[in-house]
């Protein structure tokens, strides 16, 4: 999805791109039959025929794994009404592949629900299925258990790789054949891999295997085709005789330049830009990247003009929820860590609200569409709140402990384990070791082997300080006591690289040995607790699942009789959230935290809101800097308030339920504390309109 190198030098004529661009009338006697539907390329005429017609696909991405399904069908009636007629979308095979030998393709992950919404609106549907998909997806897409084979070559032909990919597609492809055009369904074609021009390998072996693989299941007649950036070092590897060749840019070139380079790999068939970016992806730490509506339209009216088909990237970008995002490698190296929202300046917004850039390419797109366009559904009311108080709720030292009493994933070694070797495909682990009595209460100098990616250090329950990115033989002075813990947190697998970069077998947690610098000793007996999302919610709220479930909560206990009797008879706006005494309750709870000093490391924090209607709405977090934050059993995502540049997190209407509501914080860092007199609690709010640097 990233463009890197020089345009090419040469570039064919205006008048020779529309004529191979034309799609001349064909004659369809040869079909199977005129009945039978059917999606093929005409090589001889340089176009796609849908049911033996000439057709250009206008298409828009959309990753229904970034959108809630409650959305998927307002997502793609917008698309509909933009002007486009085809969807395309990534199949994330960690989205469907959690764990190893458990497949989910019921709930958010229904994909053939998501596959029978977009025949239900008329559209039809690109798919890429990988296995590699980029797209910004934590590790790319793949499951987070391939780290677990150290000698694997992934993206190549390698037999170890390729079986597990034999395994994951004969799970996914039968699901998929049903829904082919030529079957009923809205699947038109296929992408084959993702950009592996961009990729060290070069195994033109492997693009050949993966073909039979689609061929299998899809059969000949199947439309499958390759995407790679348009500069001859992304093509040459990333293109096969085999298979069509696509090529994806954006406004840094003119369509004539672009697709020229495509006829020197595809020198007959359609012209296709499979990635036209609508906008730009952010990290963590830099300013929030947009592109000029204008700009994006002239350039989609110029692409059309040549009579290509092409796809929006991004129609609309979504959420990164709980631990997706990806993470770039840089060209020095560096580590560039994708934020919760993935925005992407898109036109549409992550909320799904229509933009000013979204009608500026509606009037470009009205110019290539014969009939009217369907009206535009409208935006969703958003919920609005002042602050409210977060308490604290455990400190670390306490939510250790809790692992401890219940026996939860506690796993003791001689030597500490990195995440995939503990089973934790995301979250954090708690690295405690066994501190050697003459080194209690001493200042020592650690040695870490290799350690990724944040590392927070707490000293007898005293939040120390934070290693904030993956460190290699890194020398460490620190104080101990009695018990260290080392928080490690899994800030994203890397998805991509440039090209040379072996990066999809990196470390996640400590790996390798930890020593003392001054007599080479080795630290051992370590207990490496793992921390994810089941940990964090069902430890604190065991019974919410069963009794407090989305859409269930009514009156009958005593904090909602309390809410009930407050706010019945008011007549608030009907977005209004009231508040229900959070502090009060959980003062209630756990009356010791209000006695908490600085030092004590303060891990979750908890607070309780009551709604009497709910809808979408964007949260900041106010005296918090960074940390998860779970509302309702969702995890919604990260937040960085210091580094941005998002400063919120979208939070869609499904996740807020009628009556109580629960948000959960892990806090990342030391700040903020109780010392203030009186203690000061930080606080959230929800607002209209998000914050993205």
């Amino acid at each position: 999805m990233k463009l890197y190198g020089q345009i090419a030098l040469w570039v064919y004529t205006l008048l020779s791109l529309t004529l191979l661009a034309s799609c001349l009338p064909h004659d369809p006697s040869n079909e199977k039959s005129r009945g039978q539907p059917s999606f093929i390329i005409d090589y001889q005429n340089d176009c796609f025929l849908k049911d033996g017609k000439p057709f250009r696909y206008i298409s828009g991405g959309l990753h229904y794994f970034r959108i809630p399904s409650f959305y998927w069908k307002d997502r793609i009636q917008k698309a509909k009404a933009l002007g486009l007629n085809t969807i395309q979308t990534y199949i994330p095979w960690n989205f469907h592949n959690p764990e190893p030998g458990v497949y989910k393709f019921n709930g958010e992950q229904d994909l053939l629900k998501f596959i029978d919404v977009v025949q239900e609106e008329g559209m039809l549907l690109i798919l890429r299925p990988g296995p590699y998909v980029d797209a910004e997806w934590e590790y790319g897409g793949f499951p987070w258990f391939l780290k677990n084979e150290q000698t694997m070559e992934m993206r190549t032909s390698d037999p170890t790789y390729m079986r597990y990919v034999q395994g994951w597609f004969d799970m996914l492809f039968p699901r998929l054949a049903m829904k082919l055009y030529k079957n009923g369904g809205p699947i038109i074609a296929f992408q084959v891999e993702n950009e592996y021009g961009n990729y060290y390998a070069c195994d033109k072996e492997y693009l050949s295997l993966l073909k039979s693989i689609y061929v299998k299941y899809f059969g000949e007649d199947t439309v499958l085709f390759t995407t790679d950036g348009y500069t001859d070092n992304y093509m040459s590897c990333g293109t096969t005789p085999e298979i069509f060749a696509t090529i994806d840019f954006g406004t840094e070139i003119t369509p004539e330049e672009a697709f020229a380079q495509q006829r020197k790999y595809q020198t007959k068939g359609p012209l296709v830009n499979s990635e036209y970016y609508t906008g730009w992806l952010d990290y963590w730490g830099s300013p929030h990247q947009r592109r000029g509506a204008d700009v994006i339209a002239k350039h989609l009216k110029d692409i059309l003009t040549t009579n290509a088909s092409l796809n929006l990237y991004m129609l609309h970008g979504g959420t990164n929820f709980g631990f997706m995002n990806g993470v770039d490698i840089g060209s020095k190296g560096s580590r560039l860590i994708s934020p919760t929202s993935y925005d992407y300046d898109a036109p549409l917004s992550e909320a799904g609200d229509t933009t000013w850039k979204y009608f500026k390419m509606r009037e470009v797109l009205k110019q290539f569409n014969a009939n009217p366009l369907p009206a535009v559904p409208a935006n969703t009311s958003k919920l609005v709140q002042g602050a409210l108080r977060v308490p604290p709720l455990k400190t670390f030292v306490d939510f250790k402990g809790y692992l401890v009493y219940w026996g939860l994933n506690v796993i003791e070694s001689d030597s500490p384990k990195p995440m995939s070797e503990l089973g934790l495909g995301y979250g954090f682990v708690c690295y405690t070791p066994q501190i050697p009595p003459k080194y209690q209460n001493k200042t020592v100098t650690l040695v870490f082997k290799e350690m990724s990616d944040e590392a927070i250090f707490v000293v007898d329950n005293v939040y120390k300080f934070s290693i904030g990115e993956a460190v290699k033989n890194y020398e460490l002075k620190i104080e101990l006591g009695v018990e260290l813990d080392i928080l490690v947190v899994n800030q994203g697998r890397a998805a991509y690289a440039p090209k040379g970069y072996h990066y999809l077998q990196e470390c996640k947690g400590i790996c390798g040995d930890v020593r003392f610098k001054d007599s080479n000793e080795t630290l051992k007996g370590w207990k490496q607790y793992n921390i994810n999302d089941t940990t964090i919610w069902e430890e604190n709220h065991p019974n919410f699942p069963a009794e407090n479930h989305i859409g269930k909560t009514t009156k009958g206990s005593d904090l909602m009789d309390r809410f009930f009797e407050d706010s019945e008879n008011r007549k608030e706006d009907q977005f209004k959230i009231q508040p229900i005494l959070p502090i009060e309750n959980n003062l209630d709870r756990y009356p010791s935290q209000i006695k908490s000093t600085q030092k004590e490391y303060q891990f979750v924090w908890e607070s309780f809101f009551a709604l009497q209607n709910t809808t979408d709405t964007y949260l900041r977090m106010k005296g918090f800097n960074k940390g998860q934050v779970y509302l309702n059993m969702y995890n919604l995502g990260r937040f960085w308030q210091e580094k941005g540049p998002q400063k919120t997190l979208f939070v869609p209407k499904n996740y807020l339920q009628a009556g109580l509501n629960v948000l959960l914080v892990i806090a990342l860092d030391d700040y903020p504390t109780l010392q203030l007199n009186p203690p000061q609690y930080p606080e959230f709010e929800f607002v209209v309109q998000p914050d993205l640097g």
